[in-house]
């Protein structure tokens, strides 16, 4: 049977060997006996390449900037620049995500980086020391979060009477939802 390589195929193919360039482990000696040495260009020429490109998106205080099409338009302009810069460089790994997709799509010459509604919770465990009950009511009123578990001791002086100081700790659940932006890695599979 004729064997037939898909497109997905394909690039897996050209992507696997463009690694093995990028690592210098490609061209193979063409002979037995032949010199180890393999040269390194594409290495050079990426890690070369990559900071600077990566710069010129990140080392300003804005990666994109988004320009109004009118006078009318000028105030949306200002506001969804602030808004995608924020979301990408702040909320994200703004310049991880940027590093990697751009050495991938250097080496491999495809890259992905996708966007999403993303839903997060992280569990966050605090002790306090010495706080008073009105510190202790505005410390758990700033949290940002459900409260999962709250346990604590006030403390005694020397003779046994209460001081009205509290020691503890409290886990709680802190929700964050808001766009991700993340680097989808071309994963080749087999030799």
């Amino acid at each position: 049977f004729p064997v037939t390589i898909s497109h997905a195929d394909e690039l897996g193919v050209r992507a696997r060997m463009a690694w093995e360039y990028y690592y210098g482990r490609l061209p193979e000696p063409v002979t037995s006996g032949s010199s180890a040495w393999v040269d390194r260009s594409v290495w050079e020429a990426v890690n070369g390449t990559l900071q600077e490109l990566v710069s010129v998106f990140t080392s300003g205080e804005s990666a994109v900037r988004f320009a109004p099409m009118d006078r009318t338009d000028a105030e949306g302009a200002i506001a969804a620049t602030k808004l995608v810069n924020k979301i990408l460089l702040r909320d994200n790994q703004g310049y991880n995500v940027l590093h990697d997709a751009f050495k991938e799509c250097l080496v491999t010459r495809n890259s992905f980086i996708k966007r999403y509604w993303g839903h997060d919770k992280e569990t966050i465990i605090e002790t306090f020391e010495d706080l008073t009950k009105e510190e202790l009511d505005l410390y758990l009123a700033q949290l940002e979060g459900d409260i999962d578990e709250f346990t604590t001791e006030e403390h005694s002086d020397e003779s046994g009477n209460l001081t009205g100081k509290f020691s503890g700790q409290v886990v709680y659940t802190k929700k964050k939802e808001g766009v991700r932006v993340e680097f989808v890695p071309f994963i080749v599979t087999g030799k």
